[in-house]
């Protein structure tokens, strides 16, 4: 039995061409292009003659299409695009993402540090990033600028959607702050309960020694029973106020 996906296809040529031009592809570039849908976008990135064009797509219903693209630099990869993430190689980009992985991908790009993203999705996200108090309102500026380039409306999509969607360019930041050398440093170690990620982030990123890091954490008072979760676990809420206090010191 075949799944259905709920796909939504981007029909409008206008947010179509700004993507490719925002994209500024070179002959250089191996290029991610995740979700080719009926190859709309996927055929506008390969006119501009990438070095390689690798498309994932998860939906095999659209292999009928796809596989009518004639092109010697293009790969399609009929497979889940967070689960050959980690395995592909390439420089930059270029997708109009389901927005359910949205959260997801974010992770899988930053611990990849990719240098240069175009993405297409859902708003909500986008003020996640932007305006709300979340993990991600440090995550994503600490490692990456970003520029709006447009806010698209549901009806420029087939069939439409119910909210609007953000096309946003992403680009790996070359300098960093220590405040965000040490939001890195927390990203990469998320894993860990946060006294340990807290501890190890302020030695890598003030070059202090780890009983200096130590008494910095006693000094902030924070919760011990969040002291002993894991990073990941603990609610954006509180996630806030922590980084909060800590960044006084940088």
């Amino acid at each position: 039995m075949d799944v259905i996906f709920d796909q939504h296809y981007l029909k409008d040529e206008t947010v179509l061409d700004l993507s490719i031009e925002s994209s500024n592809i070179d002959k250089n570039d191996i290029i991610l292009e995740i979700g080719p849908g009926k190859g709309i976008l996927t055929k506008k990135i390969l006119d501009k003659n990438p070095k390689k064009l690798i498309s994932v797509e998860i939906d095999k219903n659209h292999k009928v299409i796809l596989d009518t693209i004639e092109s010697n630099t293009l790969e399609i990869i009929y497979d889940n695009a967070l689960e050959v993430f980690d395995k592909l190689e390439f420089n930059k980009i270029i997708a109009n993402i389901p927005y359910t992985i949205t959260e997801k991908l974010y992770s899988k790009i930053i611990d990849k540090k990719v240098p240069f993203i175009i993405l297409m999705h859902g708003i909500d996200f986008y003020k996640n990033i932007t305006q709300r108090d979340t993990r991600w309102k440090y995550f994503v500026p600490a490692f990456y600028d970003l520029t709006l380039l447009d806010t698209v409306l549901g009806d420029s999509f087939e069939p439409p959607t119910k909210v609007q969607s953000t096309l946003i360019k992403l680009e790996l930041k070359k300098e960093y702050s220590k405040f965000e050398l040490f939001i890195q440093m927390i990203f990469f170690k998320r894993h860990r309960s946060l006294k340990n990620t807290l501890i190890y982030s302020l030695v890598d990123s003030l070059s202090i020694s780890k009983k200096e890091a130590k008494s910095m954490i006693q000094d902030f008072e924070l919760s011990p029973l969040l002291l002993e979760q894991k990073v990941t676990q603990i609610k954006n809420q509180d996630f806030v106020e922590i980084i909060e206090k800590i960044k006084n010191i940088f």
